[in-house]
């Protein structure tokens, strides 16, 4: 082989050598640059999911300072367990009030609260429910509903039944009660919620 064919072939394999590195050192810059450009984008996403929290965040808080001054009032209207005892004379004074016979019973309770160290109870559900047998008229029913919707205390009717009578003794718990013609026997179950 001659000396000019040896300079051209080795020209030649250093000439590809060369565009093989810079293919190589082109898509590895490539592929880099790709890269960067996908976790900008990535971080840009997540820059405005972090703002637009931020801004939901200023207004929740601009939220709270609006009602923190009637915080007292919003607890007021939910029950406490102390309280028990005075809702259900509370509520038997409704129902002589409006000339009804009665029964109450508390027939659910809020979850047990946990003990430290142990997970917490769900206290946003906290919720008494009572189950109340009224015997009157309709009006004197609707009457008791009436005062019950108007308590200051949050609670929710959940099922009223109501079933007119002929007449005669209406049973519950082992207690006859004598009911006229045209009474009704209503059974009311509310939820009363609780802190």
């Amino acid at each position: 082989m001659s000396v000019k064919k040896k300079f051209y072939l080795t020209l030649l394999s250093v000439g590809a050598i060369l565009i093989a590195a810079g293919a190589g050192v082109a898509l590895y810059l490539f592929l880099n640059i790709t890269e960067a450009s996908s976790d900008y984008v990535e971080s840009q996403k997540e820059l405005l999911t972090l703002q637009k929290k931020g801004v939901l965040i200023k207004e929740f808080e601009r939220e709270l300072e609006s009602i923190q001054s009637d915080w007292p009032k919003i607890e007021a209207v939910f029950l406490r367990e102390e309280d028990i005892l005075g809702f259900v004379e509370t509520l038997e004074k409704l129902a002589e009030k409006t000339k009804n016979r009665h029964s109450i019973n508390i027939i659910g309770t809020p979850p047990a609260k946990a003990a430290p160290g142990e997970a917490k109870a769900d206290e946003a559900s906290s919720f008494f429910v009572f189950r109340i047998n009224l015997w009157g008229s309709l009006s004197s029913v609707f009457d008791f509903l009436n005062y019950l919707e108007n308590q200051p205390i949050y609670l929710s009717v959940e099922d009223i039944q109501l079933v007119r009578s002929e007449g005669g003794l209406a049973g519950f718990d082992k207690t006859a009660v004598p009911l006229a013609p045209g009474d009704v026997s209503a059974v009311l179950t509310i939820k009363v919620f609780a802190r």
